[in-house]
Order: structure tokens, then sequence, then C-alpha cells
């Protein structure tokens, strides 16, 4: 019996820790399944019966567990759905159907015969199963269909909206419960030809009313005749009315052609009434009389025709708009209009501090990837108008912008602004930019990517344009890096000098609400020192991440503990290698110069006491390794074997970096740690290493900082060449080779995000793999600001001061810790 309780207590506490141990399963996210549609064909439409057939290829996409069977057509009529087959690629799951039948749907037809019709393909799930997205990568249609008598542009339109039915269903698990459904819809739109409507419907019309006009050229003593005329095209409209309706739906509203038909009836009666006034005023001799009255119908009628038909038009529903998002964003009030920064380099008026405040664009991205409408009315999506998907594979995107945008300095902003910013900096994957409207403007991709929906940065035109014809890309760059030039945002800079000092003040020009601080002033100072001593002097209230050393961080958290902050960021220190060298160019030694290196002991050489917030990088981007990441170790013996093997020992590298102290530290260490493997590399300072970046052709190793944004494109950081501000996607090396290539674009047709995140992760392995970078240290920003300057700790690296426009002092008892 003893025996058996501590049995059962050893199983207990097993069982326990199994439990702990044991993985959690997430519930952060819903199951999200991506439906997709290819119309091969829509035919017999009926409008009257409301149907009409389709013959399309149906299939889903998802990642877990999921039936797919739960996914219905929610406006099938008679169809017949064929399994065509199921695919899995470890997680990710996908099953095809062959559909071909009956669908219904709602067609009005107020504005007949000028209505347009949808033709709806609409997929329904339940809400509790799983959220239904459109899988806009795929869907698509064929150019041409067997749809008579109607015009169609071949694109879709893709919907997503709920549905809310008060049952349960026959759900046992729901049961006595409304049941809410995910509803995706694909729609392509019908219109009739103008020239048949005019045709069919006016033209007949037109005749009837000419033939009743007739009468009045008939002497009124002929009452016979001109009143058999009336009634002749009397009993033509009513009979001509009965023609058309038969072939329409019955409905319990008044169409366009009924008013037309309408006033038809109320001419040829009233017609038919001029004569017989007409005649009993022969009838009395008053001859005068009844050829004025003969003459005013005629002349009036016509008149009368065009007038009641143009106000029957231009009164026809609309369907009401969408209302346009306002700039939100929470603007505390602030003790101080005044914010003064000091930092170790300031060499652009268009980029870093100085232009997050100043350079907004269509779409703004929050800290938390919230993506809002900022110039532009509306992100496009699939639950706007902005998307159209062509048959023919190609996407086009429409902007429209803000009424009443200006530039900083009081000009326009217009969609021309928006299409200048293409011009300079053109994507080869758009075809066509199409300025519609000042506020409207159109810009066609040569596929479904994902970069379509990214938002644009307009630049001024008017301010820009001489540059750019000087120039081009190259020339503006270095323009708006150097001058203070007009901008969308929250601020303007009013003062600009390269390395010396920026002064930003409130645009009062901007869309939304006001800054809580209406002036920023930003100085350069020489060094730590200078720095510290202005912060503690009270000359500044902020030092900008990473402006001073860890050491210079440290000793002034001893000082002020309550001012220094560490934290960690997604900023990358990694080596860049040059590949056109012959020995970079090779994998291996690539490979042999991270082994060569104790990045572990890099933390602390370089970082001291803020090294816990610093971390080795083996992929681009913070966070977790994804599942397969190489994790190169520090092996010197492997690293000098391989150095040997490829002829490398006693071969020198030239090592480029920065001025910053932490760049030399980091210098000395790489040179320190190489020698003892046997390859020799040759420090270098130099004024820019973004420049030597840029250009990917430095003849050696460039240390340089990166920041890690897993939303960025990932040609970022493969090491490709840049023309024009865009990536050369056709260029080929050791890493980016063919597959690498083909990842990407995998990548970039992905439109919904876990497929997209799945292709990174592989892509990040692939990095970790070829190094077409090697990575470093992710660092630790060190970031110094007085206690009552509240709003800016959110965002870190390369987001710091996203949400500057939100920065506030704090009166000194209500100031954070």
């Amino acid at each position: 019996m003893r025996h058996k309780a501590v049995l059962l207590a050893w199983f207990s506490l097993l069982f326990g820790l199994a439990l702990l141990l044991s993985p959690r399963v997430a519930h952060t996210a819903p199951l999200r399944v991506y439906a997709g549609v290819y119309l091969h064909d829509v035919s017999k439409f009926d409008q009257k019966d409301g149907v009409f057939d389709v013959d399309l290829d149906l299939w889903v996409k998802w990642l877990g567990d999921f039936d797919p069977d739960a996914l219905t057509i929610a406006n099938a009529a008679e169809v017949e759905r064929t399994l065509v087959g199921k695919e899995s690629d470890g997680s990710w799951h996908s099953a095809r159907w062959r559909v071909k039948g009956t669908l219904r749907g709602e067609f009005p037809v107020q504005r007949f015969p000028f209505d347009r019709q949808t033709l709806a393909v609409v997929l329904e799930l339940p809400a509790q199963v799983a959220e239904l997205v459109p899988d806009l990568a795929g869907s698509g249609m064929r150019e041409h269909f067997s749809v008579t008598g109607w015009l169609y542009e071949p694109s879709f339109v893709p919907r997503v909206g709920e549905e809310v039915y008060r049952s349960d269903l026959g759900s046992i698990a729901t049961e006595g419960r409304s049941t809410s459904v995910r509803r995706v819809a694909f729609e392509v739109t019908l219109s009739r030809p103008l020239l048949t409507a005019a045709t069919k419907l006016f033209l007949p019309l037109l005749v009837i009313l000419l033939v009743a006009l007739v009468a009045l050229f008939i002497h009124p003593k002929e009452l016979e005749v001109r009143a058999s005329v009336g009634v002749t095209a009397l009993l033509s409209c009513f009979a001509f009315q009965f023609a058309v309706s038969d072939t329409m739906p019955s409905v319990a509203y008044i169409t366009l052609a009924d008013v037309l038909f309408l006033i038809s009836y109320a001419l040829t009666a009233a017609l038919l009434f001029v004569s017989v006034i007409a005649y009993a005023l022969n009838e009395r001799d008053r001859e005068v009389a009844w050829r004025r009255l003969d003459h005013a119908a005629l002349a009036g009628t016509p008149l009368f025709i065009l007038a009641v038909i143009a106000f029957t038009v231009r009164t026809s529903p609309v369907p009401p708009s969408a209302p346009i998002a306002q700039l939100k964003g929470e603007r505390p009030a602030s003790a101080r209009q005044v914010v003064r920064i000091g930092t170790n380099a300031l060499a652009s008026a268009s980029g870093g501090l100085v232009g997050r405040g100043a350079n907004w664009g269509t779409v703004r991205t929050e800290l938390d990837g919230t993506r809002l409408a900022a110039l532009a009315e509306e992100v496009p999506s699939i639950t706007n108008d902005s998307l159209r998907f062509l048959a023919d594979g190609k996407l086009d995107v429409t902007w429209r912008l803000r009424e009443k945008l200006k530039w900083s300095d009081g000009q326009p902003l217009t969609a021309s602004d928006l299409h200048f910013a293409l011009q300079v900096s053109p994507d080869p994957r758009i075809v066509e930019v199409r300025v519609v409207s000042p506020r409207e403007l159109v810009v066609r991709f040569h596929d479904r990517v994902a970069v379509a929906l990214e938002g644009i940065t307009p630049l001024p035109h008017h301010a820009l344009e001489a540059e750019f014809k000087k120039g081009g890309y190259e020339a503006v760059r270095v323009y708006r890096r150097t001058n203070a030039t007009p901008s969308a945002g929250p601020y303007r800079v009013a003062e600009f000098v390269v390395e010396d000092h920026a002064i930003l003040e409130a645009n009062p020009h901007f869309i939304g609400p006001r800054p809580s601080i209406a002036r920023i002033e930003i100085r350069r100072f020489a060094d730590d020192a200078a720095l510290v001593r202005a912060f503690e002097a009270g000359e500044i209230d902020m030092i900008a991440p990473n402006a001073i050393s860890p050491e210079a961080a440290q000793g002034l958290a001893q000082r002020r503990p309550e001012a220094v902050k560490v934290s960690p960021s997604e900023l990358q220190y990694h080596l860049h290698p040059d590949l056109t060298h012959p020995l970079l160019a090779r994998r291996d030694v690539r490979r042999a110069i991270l082994q060569a290196i104790d990045r572990d002991r890099m933390l602390v050489a370089v970082f001291g006491a803020s090294a816990a917030s610093a971390r080795v990088s083996h992929v681009p981007v913070p966070g977790s390794n994804p599942e397969g990441t190489t994790i190169i170790a520090h092996d010197p013996a492997a690293a000098r074997k391989a150095f040997e093997a490829a002829g490398a020992v006693g071969a020198t590298i030239p090592l480029f970096h920065g001025r910053t102290v932490v760049d030399k530290a980091m210098a000395e260490y790489l040179v320190k740690e190489t020698a003892a493997a046997g390859l020799t590399l040759e420090a270098k300072e130099v004024k820019s290493t973004a420049d030597l970046y840029r250009t990917r052709k430095h003849g050696g190793l460039l240390l340089q900082t990166t920041m890690g944004d897993r939303d960025a494109l990932p040609e970022k950081y493969w090491s490709l060449p840049q023309t024009d501000g865009k990536f050369d996607r056709s260029f080929r090396s050791d890493a980016y080779d063919d597959s690498t290539a083909a990842l990407v674009e995998r990548e970039e047709r992905a439109l919904y995000p876990e497929r997209r995140e799945q292709i990174r992760d592989l892509l990040f392995v692939a990095y970790s793999q070829r190094l077409p970078n090697l990575p470093l240290l992710f660092l630790a920003d060190r970031t110094v600001a007085v206690r009552d300057l509240d709003g800016w700790k959110a965002g870190s690296g390369g987001k710091f001061a996203t949400t500057i426009e939100r920065w506030f002092f704090a009166p000194p008892a209500a100031a954070t810790p």
C-alpha cells in the first residue's frame, strides 16, 4: 500500500510537470481561411428570374486544422461542386473544387435602361469556425464571358462582410443562439450598351411621339383623323410598355423606363386633348387661337421631354459613399512648447529624426502595425472600392486624397505630387499611372503584389521639378537631404544646416490636429562629453538614441538614473561584404569570418553594463529565430582551417566603419578576432557608411546598421544594389541566386499575412545560411531625456519619433518615472 502511494505521488508529479512544460495553444489570433475564385465563364444571365450560370474554380487555403467542406456558396441556386484536389506544404493546406451551376442575385432596375448590375459569387463560413478572407493573389477571371447584350470590364471587386442569422441553424453547440457568418463576395459589374438602350427603348418611343405630333399638322376640322392618330400613339405606348415589362422582373418601384412611358402617356393624351380644343376653336372661327395652340404644342413637347429626362436622370438614386475616416491621435496638452534634442549626427533634412515629423504619406503606420489613412481618404483594402483586380493579372489601386490638402508652404497638394514621387523613384512593377483628377490617382501594377497596398509619400512637384530635370533621382535625393523642402506632416522644417542644427515648427497647413509641442530644436554636438554637459546644464531636454557611447550613458546613469533609458532595439549591426571581392564572394570565407568572431563576448566588450539589452543576431530581424536557422558558433580553429583552404590566410581585407565610439570599438574588436584566425582586416574610418552601403561597391567589409523590420521588403537584407531608390532584383550573387529570387517573388505575391510570414521565415533561414550580410548584434538603445518629457518611450530603433507629434511636457508632479 505504501509503495502504491509512493508510485501515485511520483505519477502525479510527472503528470503535473508534463502539463507545465507542454506547449500552450495561442489564442491571440483566430484561424484565417483564404478563399479564392477563378471565373471561367458567366452565361444565361436572366434578370427577370434573378439568376445566372457560372463555371468557376473555387479553393481555400488555411494554416492549421480546418474542414474545407464548411465553406459554402451562399447564393447557390443549383450547383455541382467537384473536388479537384488537395495540397499541403507543412502546416499549410489547400483544397480546390470545380463548380458549375446557377447562382442567384439581386438586380435592381430603378435606372433601367441605364442600370448597372453586379454578378457575385458569395462565399460563406460560420464566424465561430474561422475568419473568411478573400485570396486576392490567385483570384481572377477570363477576359471573355458568354454574357450577351451586356458590357463589362474583365475585373472583379472583392467584398467582405458579416451577417447574423437569428437562428442557431440546428447547431447543438450554439443551441438557442444567433449564428454569425463571414461572407466574401467576388463581384463583376455589367452595364447595358448605350446604343442598344437608345435603339430599343428611346427610338421607338421617339417614333411614337413623333407620330402623335403629326396630328398637329392636320387641320382641326378633321377631328376624326387627328383623334385616330393620337389614340393609335397612345395604344402603341401601352403595347410597347407591356413588351418591355415582359423582359424585366416584377418590382414594386418605378423605374426610369416607367417614368419615360408615363411621360409618353401624358404627352400623347395631352396632344389628343389639344386636337379636341383646336377643333372647338375652329368651330368658333378662332383660327389664330388654334394655330397658336398647335404651334405651342409642337414647340413645347420636345423641350418638355428633354427637361423631364434630364431631371429624372439627375435625381436617380446614387449609392451613399462611405464616411471618410478622420485623422485621429491623442494630442495631450504640453506644459512647454519647445523641446531641445541633442545628437551626434545630423546629415539629412528628409530622413531620421527630422523627417519623421515632417514627411507623411498617404498611409501612416502606427507603432502597433495598424495602418491608418493619413493624406488619403482611405487605405486601399478589400472593404472599399480602391482595388480592382483585372482579368490579365494586373491590379489597379486608386488613391483618393483628402480635400483641401496643402504643403507647408501653402501650395495645394494634389495627385500630381503622388505621380511625381513615382516618377522620381520608379517601381518596375508599375506599368501605368493615371492622374484622374487633382485628388485621384490610379496606379496599375503588372501583378497582384503586396507592395501595391503600401502608401505613397508625395514629393512637392513645384519645389523639386527643377532638380529632377537636372539629375533625376540622385539630384532630388541630395537636395532633400541638404535643404528644407515643403512637407505634409504635422511639422515643417523651418531651418536646416547640415551637421549643425535643424528647427521644426508646427505645420500651419497640416490636415490633422496640431502637435502637442509646437517647436523642435535639434543640435549636433561634437562628442559624447559635449552632449552630456549640455544635458546636465539644462541646455537640451533629450539626447537622441545611441548618440552617446555605452560608457558615457553608464556614467550619466550613475548621476541621473531617472534620465537614462536602455532598451532592446531593432537596429542590427552587421558586416556588409562587397560580393565582387574574390574572397568575400565565397560563402565559406564569409562563414569563416563569423566563426572567427566571439559575438557573445563582443556584447560585453562593446556595450558593457547595457549588454543585457543587446543580443547576438543570426537573422536580420529581432525576436526568436525561425525553425531551421543556422547558428554559426565561435570556432576560431574551424575559421583558420577554412581560411587556409580558401587561401585567405595572410590576406588583407579593408574594414570600413563610422566615426562613433561604438563603431570604432567594434572595428577594433573585429580586427583582433579575425587576426587570431589568420585573416587581416584593415580598419578604415569613413565619413558616411550609408553612402558606401548604397553603392554596394567598396571592395571589402563595411560595418553598418540596418533596421530589422519584418514588414520591410525582403530585398533589403540581401545586399542588392539600388537604382533610383529601388532594389535591382535582376542582380545575382553567391547569396542571392535564382532560388532566393524565386522566394522573394513568392513573398511579394502572398497578400495574406500568415503565408507572407511563413515565406519570410524561409528567407531569414536562407539568410543565415547564405550570408549576404554577416549578422553581428542587435543594439541596446541608449536614450536620455528629462523626467517631464513624455510620450517618446513607445518607439525604439527606426521607429523612434514615429509619434513625435504626440510628445508632450507633463507638469512635474504628473511626469512618469
